[in-house]
């Protein structure tokens, strides 16, 4: 099972969600006061759609197949509006309204009211025009939601203590046994398991068969109090989500008790759950924020087990000739270049296949070869090296033959940037920025904090990011111009770092006071720092998140719903 903590919420509203659905325009939510549009990416609020106070009654929100516009039920009238525009459509009086649910075709649109002390079934056509009476539901029922079978034949009805079907055309009812300690929440139709799920109040989820209405299976999933347990839909039914008040997500599919993956994060009850055409899980919670994650991440796998010994046969990998490997690099899709601690650097061929024997420079004092790097740089066909603690070489990739010095005082690190077009070079608290073509230096700059231990190129942003012990800092890539430097309060050296493809986000790795290994997350130009909940180290950007070390387990982080500013 896999485990997903997201690190902070993708919307922050200011009352409880009661309700949400996601599609292109974005997501729109239910307050007690309001239904409200957000945009998904920044979380700014885009509109209002319908508001004025409902008391202990609830909207009820349903989203049409085009996703271009909503119906919205309150307990005085049922409302269409269109997303883009926030117009409303059509609209009809509904006395004490609770739930509705859209036809697959997009043409009706279903919702209950109560008359005479028993709910009823109402149909409505989304053109507008009056409400027609379908069924009766039951005296002293009270409805909790919708859901309209995927072929359109029947529709599930929630009425807390007991399941309704209805049969859309012959008005047929079907009715399951009460269940006064059960407490219905919202019905979601499962199309590719031919299922209906719902969650209980209890601590559970239970499956339903819509070929032939009758209990399935119940899953528990843990307590969900004073609410029932949100139930969504993802990727057509082949999974669904389970919300709880432990502040947990689970993901399961139909038809087995364990869960493929949990997502914690939020800080409050659980209380709404919807997914979107782009794959994507959306959480509201109790205390108004709204988290997302993608499904595809939730459920990727991190490790697995071993498999049976003589069960599968090892590969022969190459090994390195000469020492402890201390770096390699890419040059393309057929060839790299390593270095190991005694200075030896190889070019190798796609393939377990040595392309060229070891090339050593010369014997330095302390023994070995000069070319002892913690790094090595690529551009075009040349790779770079540390050649003493002087200088640097450039080296012919096929033959690791030598092109040029580029002379570099403390020299320690180097990077290719501009698409192979310049190197990057660092050493003590300087950087040289050099061209490719000519190998001349056409840049420098002497940065204010201690020696540099890391230096990255970020292709995204055309920058070059660098570390110190206090310090990070990112700079113009062709001018080596600075762009923003930041030391952090509270974290006395910095120990490791990583910036993700983005040049968005950069993890810091140190220790703290009682020398525990740590990682924070500092969002390019946030004022504080996001704190990881684990003693957390080697942070390293992967999978579309933060993967790192917790213990002698990895953990991945969600960016998709942590990082959003």
């Amino acid at each position: 099972m896999n485990n997903r903590s997201l690190i902070s919420p993708s919307i922050q509203t200011q009352s409880t969600i009661r309700d949400l659905v996601a599609g292109p325009a974005g997501v729109l939510v239910q307050h007690d006061d309001a239904a409200r549009l957000y945009e998904a990416r920044t979380g700014r609020l885009i509109r209002q759609l319908d508001s004025g106070p409902l008391g202990h009654r609830r909207r009820s929100l349903a989203l049409l197949p085009d996703e271009k516009s909503v119906v919205v039920v309150s307990s005085t009238r049922i409302a269409r509006f269109d997303l883009q525009s926030g117009e409303e459509l059509a609209s009809a009086p509904l006395e004490t309204g609770r739930g509705v649910a859209v036809s697959p075709d997009g043409k009706l649109a279903f919702t209950t009211a109560r008359r005479d002390d028993a709910p009823r079934l109402f149909s409505w056509s989304l053109d507008g025009g009056e409400l027609t009476e379908i069924a009766e539901l039951g005296k002293r029922r009270e409805v909790i939601g919708l859901a309209a079978e995927p072929d359109g034949r029947h529709l599930w009805i929630s009425l807390s203590t007991e399941l309704c079907r209805v049969d859309l055309r012959t008005k047929d009812l079907w009715r399951s046994k009460r269940d006064r300690d059960a407490r219905f929440g919202q019905p979601v139709a499962l199309a590719t398991a031919a299922m209906v799920a719902l969650g209980t109040q209890t601590d559970s989820v239970q499956l339903w068969n819509t070929r032939q209405p009758e209990l399935i299976e119940e899953v528990k999933v843990g307590a969900a109090v004073p609410y029932s347990v949100p139930v969504a839909s993802l990727r057509q039914g082949r999974y669904y989500a389970a919300g709880e008040v432990g502040q947990r997500v689970s993901i399961l599919a139909p038809g087995e008790q364990a869960p493929r993956a949990t997502i914690t994060g939020p800080r409050s009850a659980i209380t709404a759950l919807a997914s979107d055409a782009e794959d994507s899980l959306w959480i509201g919670a109790d205390d108004g924020t709204i988290w997302t994650v993608a499904v595809e991440d939730a459920l990727l796998v991190l490790s697995q087990a071993a498999p049976a010994k003589g069960a599968t046969k090892a590969v022969a990998l190459p090994v390195h000739p000469t020492s402890h490997l201390t770096a390699i690099a890419p040059v393309d899709a057929e060839r790299a270049v390593s270095a190991d601690q005694d200075g030896a650097v190889l070019s190798w061929r796609r393939g377990a296949q040595l392309a060229v024997a070891a090339k050593k420079g010369r014997a330095s004092k302390s023994g070995g070869s000069t070319y002892a790097i913690p790094s090595v740089g690529v551009a075009g066909n040349h790779v770079v090296v540390r050649d003493g603690s002087a200088a640097f070489a450039v080296l012919d990739v096929d033959t690791l033959g030598r092109k040029a010095k580029l002379p570099h005082k403390g020299a320690l690190l180097a990077v290719g940037v501009d698409a192979g077009r310049g190197v990057v070079t660092a050493g003590g608290k300087t950087l040289k920025r050099w061209s490719a073509e000519t190998w001349e230096q056409t840049a420098e700059i002497v940065g204010p904090g201690a020696n540099i231990e890391a230096l990255q190129y970020l292709p995204a942003r055309e920058a070059v990011f660098t570390r110190d012990e206090l310090s990070v800092g990112l700079f113009e890539a062709a001018s080596l111009r600075p762009i923003t430097r930041r030391s952090f309060a509270g974290i006395e050296r910095l120990t490791a770092s990583a910036v993700d493809a983005t040049g968005q986000h950069v993890a810091l790795g140190f220790e703290d006071k009682a020398k525990k290994p740590r990682v924070r997350l500092w969002p390019v130009g946030a004022l504080d720092l996001v704190s990881l909940d684990a003693e957390a180290s080697n942070p390293v950007f992967a999978a579309g998140g933060l993967l790192v070390t917790v213990g002698e387990s990895l953990a991945l982080y969600g960016l998709d719903a942590a990082l959003r500013w």
